[in-house]
Formats: structure tokens, sequence, C-alpha cells
């Protein structure tokens, strides 16, 4: 499956140093330009910065832009930032895929569209259930720590999914 990424995720699993995981969960990771240059733009001295920047420099995801016309067009249509908008139009032209995202409006223009959405934490589950990491919750109680907003049941139920 692929995924189309917002900035939320990149910049989250950056803090973490779990970058890798995008890469071991999805066989291809599309970032639209636009996302690129917003978790790029950061302040020198920025949490996960170098990073990002050492991610981008190696490849490691295809960076697309969209097209103007037709982002504007969507652009037009949702409340959504210039990333997630340009993500969602990138998502209209990659069948079986899922778009990454952290944002509290995007996925219900997501699922609008009938488009699949996970956050970093649905992100860390997974790797947890596929083998890839031991433990989600440390994971995400650092990234909670670092200062990604979670609820407590959202804190709660991977706690359950871990038997604690």
């Amino acid at each position: 499956m692929r995924a189309v990424t917002d900035a939320g995720p990149l910049i989250h699993l950056s803090w973490v140093d779990r970058l890798d995981l995008l890469n071991a969960l999805f066989e291809e990771v599309l970032v639209p330009a636009s996302v690129r240059d917003e978790v790029l733009e950061a302040g020198r001295g920025s949490l996960g910065l170098d990073r990002l920047e050492a991610a981008f420099a190696a490849g490691r995801w295809r960076v697309e832009r969209a097209r103007e016309r037709d982002a504007v067009r969507l652009a037009g249509s949702t409340s959504l930032d210039a990333g997630e908008t340009a993500a969602l139009h990138l998502l209209a032209g990659t069948p079986s895929s899922v778009f990454l995202t952290d944002d509290t409006l995007a996925p219900a223009e997501a699922e609008r569209r009938q488009i699949p959405v996970i956050g970093t934490v649905g992100i860390i589950v997974r790797a947890r259930s596929e083998g890839i990491i031991r433990e989600a919750l440390p994971v995400v109680l650092e990234l909670r720590r670092l200062g990604q907003w979670m609820s407590d049941s959202l804190v709660q139920f991977v706690r359950e999914l871990e038997g604690g």
C-alpha cells in the first residue's frame, strides 16, 4: 500500500527518530512538495529537523508537486492548509493509498472522499502489530511528552493494546 503524508506524521516521527517506520510499513511514501517545504522551513535547532533533512537528502520518499490549477480548485472547496490540500489532491490520483495526517479537519475531508486515514499513533500501533517495533506505548508517551497532542482515551487505547 502507498501512503501520502501531510506534515504532522513526518514531524512527529522525526521527534522520536522513527521516520524509518514509514518505509517499513508502506511500499511507497509520497510527500507533496508543499509538505516537504513546510517541514524543512522549521527554524534551526527545531526538534527532528536534522532527521528530516537527512531523509529528504537521501531520497527516502517520493516528492510530488500537485498541479497548481487542481490544487487551487481543491483548496477553494475546503478549509485545509496547503499541505493537506496537496496531499488530498495526490491521493485523488493514487488509488489504494492511505492518507497520513494528524490534523483535526483533514480526516473528515478524506472520509468524505472515501480515503483511509492513519495518524502518527496509528502508524506506531501498526508497526507494533507487524513486529517492526516491540512496544508502542513508550513511543506514544514520548511523543506526548515532546508536545504532540493526543487524548487520554487514545493513550489508554494503546495501553490496553499492550496489556497494561
